[in-house]
């Protein structure tokens, strides 16, 4: 039977997106590969490699899975400064490549380019390329295990919620604070009245323990240690601040910078309102949003009183915020009034983000200090770059 002529459009329209897709991803890639060569490893990422020689259940500081992954990638790669900024390149481009390809699955092709053009407006996600720290395995973790309940909840089958403890599991073996995803999840089925009889769900805790079974290596690591690394990361939570809220406002705007205060808050507005008209219920689009708003309003909390104030910390629930916004503006898009709304917010964040990164380059370029004393604060992000430069000597050498 021949095909419709919709039915053939639609198919250009998407073969179109996709090369659109592909293209965006290539020239990121590309332009940070050229833009490794002026900027020296961050010391972090450093640090990891170097434990990555040693392998072990467990480190001080983290869980494994990121020594594990560089110790993989290096031993097929090598392990010289143009290796390692490759090996950070190509998997923060996995990162970008699997929520584009969730977007995809979930909303269509057209919510997968919005996806990435929103990804590619803030900082975090271009600037951040160059880094391979403890959130990109727990981001892939993340998204992994987000997946799998979107799966769950189109298709019923418990067997799905298996897998969702698979990748729970791995990002705990990544970073401690995958376990947000299960406490922003069982919040999610409280709030929501159509998810609570989830509570009685018996697949629902056969995830768990599937995701405690896959992170056993790290909790009996510890266990045969004092429980050093996890006392190391609640001792953070007791971090003096000069008066209350301190780290909540340092937090807030910092990821407010990451990750774009033009989309979070023009594009939190737009999803408010999108709910407004539709109301929540059992669906994805619940459900992102819950995963979103939750992980980050967790640790605005905990802020409050104490803890260390990353930003980066809100990973996470940006990935799930950018699909939802994605999918909200690819239902927008065929309205022209809300169309243009959603032209001047992309513009507005794709500026913005453009004027950051050549701010950030500018501050990567001066010296650490000048005659008058000043310090360069763009230096505690990318590293210090005569401590690179040994490292890189050392690195050389194996």
């Amino acid at each position: 039977m021949p095909r419709s002529n919709s039915s053939t459009t639609l198919s250009a329209q998407n073969l179109t997106t996709t090369v659109w897709i592909v293209g965006i991803m290539a020239f990121n890639a590309a332009l940070w590969v050229i833009a490794s060569r002026n900027v020296s490893p961050h010391p972090d990422f450093i640090d990891h490699w170097v434990q990555s020689r040693i392998f072990s259940f467990g480190y001080y500081e983290h869980p494994p899975m990121v020594a594990w992954l560089l110790r993989a990638l290096t031993s097929v790669f090598g392990s010289s400064e143009t290796a390692l900024e490759l090996i950070a390149i190509g998997v923060n481009t996995a990162i970008n490549a699997l929520t584009v390809g969730l977007a995809a699955w979930q909303f269509g092709s057209r919510a997968a380019l919005f996806t990435l053009i929103f990804l590619e407006s803030t900082l975090y996600f271009t600037g951040g390329s160059l880094i391979l720290q403890i959130d990109q395995p727990l981001m892939l973790a993340w998204l992994g295990a987000l997946w799998a309940l979107l799966a769950w909840m189109r298709t019923g089958r418990g067997h799905w919620l298996l897998w969702v403890g698979v990748f729970a599991g791995l990002g705990a073996l990544s970073k401690y604070t995958m376990v947000l995803f299960y406490l922003s999840w069982g919040i999610t089925i409280t709030l929501i009245p159509s998810l609570r009889r989830e509570w009685r769900n018996p697949w629902q805790y056969a995830s768990g323990l599937v995701a405690l079974l896959v992170c056993s290596p790290v909790i009996l690591w510890n266990a045969n240690r004092d429980w050093i690394s996890f006392r190391f990361q609640l001792s953070k939570s007791t971090a003096s601040q000069s008066f209350p809220g301190k780290h909540l406002l340092e937090f807030t705007g910092g990821y407010l910078l990451l990750f774009s205060g033009v989309l979070a808050i023009g594009g939190g507005i737009l999803i408010w309102q999108h709910f407004r008209r539709r109301g929540m219920g059992r669906d994805a689009e619940t459900v992102l949003a819950c995963m979103a708003v939750l992980p980050i309003a967790i640790f605005s909390l905990l802020l409050v009183r104490g803890s260390f104030p990353d930003p980066k910390w809100a990973n996470v629930g940006f990935l799930s915020f950018f699909i939802l916004l994605a999918g909200v503006a690819a239902q927008d898009w065929n309205t022209d009034q809300r169309r243009r709304i959603w032209h001047r917010l992309i513009l507005a964040a794709l500026l913005l983000n453009v004027m950051a990164i050549s701010l950030a380059a500018l501050f990567i370029r001066m010296p650490i200090s000048t005659s008058g004393g000043f310090a360069n604060p763009a230096l505690a992000t990318v590293g210090w770059d005569k401590a690179a430069r040994s490292v890189t000597d050392l690195l050389m050498q194996h």
